[in-house]
């Protein structure tokens, strides 16, 4: 998030009350939860409503949405509300340069291989193709490498060489890098 804001983007993490705080990402970082400004980014994901129909959303939003099977926080009837509430995708296209990341939480699922949590992201805005999937296996550090091309802010840095060769994934970009 440091890198976005130091390109004077400005971002919000939106979580469902039912995200227990494990499974927040951004809740894990001291120079985020030790800072006021930076924690107060962190909201109740009612507000994302809030800021679509105040026309306020920021640059890159993360909402963080509930169990993908379950009923009515996360399952397929609330991203089906999700989107009509918002105007479907037609409707977030509308904020242009604007990217809204919905991240289902884990689907307490195993694969039959190994202990593998399968992990549901949705893209939206202006700069996101419509009608693009990706079914190729993705992990936490090729979605971060894919927001940070899209914003063109480079890598987060911290992870040392590990960051330069993590491929963003460009396939659902209506610009490449």
């Amino acid at each position: 998030m440091d890198n976005l804001e130091s390109y004077r983007f400005t971002w919000k993490n939106y979580v469902e009350p039912r995200i227990e705080k494990e499974n927040d990402p951004l809740s894990h970082f001291y120079h985020i939860m030790s800072n006021s400004t930076k924690r107060s980014n962190i909201v109740p994901s009612s507000t994302f409503f809030d800021d679509w129909y105040a026309r306020s959303l920021p640059t890159y939003s993360l909402y963080l949405a509930s169990h993908l099977d379950r009923e009515p926080a996360g399952g397929v009837p609330s991203l089906i509300q999700f989107m009509n509430a918002i105007g479907g995708v037609a409707g977030i296209q509308a904020y242009t340069g604007t990217l809204v990341q919905i991240v289902y939480d884990k689907d307490d699922k195993k694969d039959n291989q190994c202990d593998i949590n399968h992990v549901f992201n949705l893209f939206l805005g202006s700069p996101v193709k419509g009608n693009c999937i990706i079914k190729t296996n993705s992990t936490p550090y090729t979605v971060l490498r894919t927001i940070e091309d899209n914003f063109k802010i480079g890598g987060i840095g911290n992870i040392g060489n590990f960051d330069r060769r993590v491929s963003a994934v460009t396939e659902c970009w209506t610009k490449k890098k």
